[in-house]
């Protein structure tokens, strides 16, 4: 059994032989008994080890303070650095968002049109049907049929109305139309919401002179849009199949699914 836990633990047991024979000789030493000589020579390389060994633990111990502290510093650093980053998104916010009321406020001071401001608070897009839901209602003047408006272009139209809120029709929703002219040759015909980002031209002559890179704006038919507001850009010009017409992509000048704020047109 002493044998089998002197091999297991022979390095515990060698140190603690050691330190009680530095001990010994220690309390000789200092005893000044004789022999003092032969002793100093036997202690004095314990004592070096010894000495050596407790300057490495202080060493050991400043060294293990100053990570401490650096750790601690560049904790609060970090914690500081968060605040910070929290601070200038927070500024960041404040200066986009002023940047697009000013805006507002300007196309509302000269578009000519009595226009109220509202703030998009949901949408409901998918694949084909497309809208968005701001924060006016009847109670605010707003009625079916206004036409809404970014300082980009035209969004839409209000599709229905509660007290507080209206849900609006987005341009790119399918089921809404809107009668235009191309600017350039003022060739007329009716934009159709695709889906999603999309639109299209319909009911143009084949005679019709239209390129990509025409600007297309409503054309005040129908008493819903105020004349003359962009409505998108063409993007592609292609024959149909029977050589009757054409086919025009539009993109739309204002990226509706990216709004956070638009104007109503209550009266123009």
């Amino acid at each position: 059994m002493w044998r089998k836990f002197l091999k297991k633990n022979s390095v515990y047991v060698a140190l603690a032989l050691a330190v009680i024979v530095f001990v010994i000789l220690t309390v000789i030493l200092k005893s000044g008994q004789t022999g003092g000589g032969f002793v100093t020579e036997a202690v004095a390389p314990w004592q070096k080890l010894v000495s050596g060994a407790g300057r490495s633990a202080v060493s050991f111990s400043e060294n293990l303070l100053f990570f401490f502290s650096i750790k601690s510093d560049n904790e609060k650093l970090n914690k500081e650095l968060a605040v910070l980053n929290a601070q200038n998104t927070e500024l960041l916010e404040a200066v986009n968002e002023n940047g697009r009321l000013r805006e507002l406020l300007n196309y509302r001071r000269n578009s000519g049109f009595k226009v109220k401001p509202a703030a998009v608070i949901g949408y409901d897009p998918n694949s084909y049907f497309s809208s968005l839901t701001i924060n006016l209602g009847s109670d605010d003047g707003i009625m079916q049929d206004m036409a809404v408006l970014s300082p980009s272009g035209l969004v839409g139209k209000i599709l229905s109305v509660s007290s507080n809120y209206a849900k609006v029709l987005l341009l790119t929703d399918i089921r809404s139309s809107v009668s235009c002219i191309a600017q350039r040759t003022r060739c007329a015909g009716s934009i159709k919401g695709k889906g999603r980002d999309l639109c299209e031209m319909k009911y143009l002559s084949i005679n019709d002179d239209i390129k990509p890179g025409d600007a297309v704006v409503s054309s005040g038919d129908g008493k819903i849009f105020p004349k003359g507001i962009k409505v998108g850009e063409v993007t592609a010009v292609s024959q149909t199949p029977d050589g009757m017409s054409y086919d025009v992509d539009i993109k739309p000048a204002v990226n509706v699914l990216k709004l956070e704020e638009v104007l109503v047109v209550v009266k123009y």
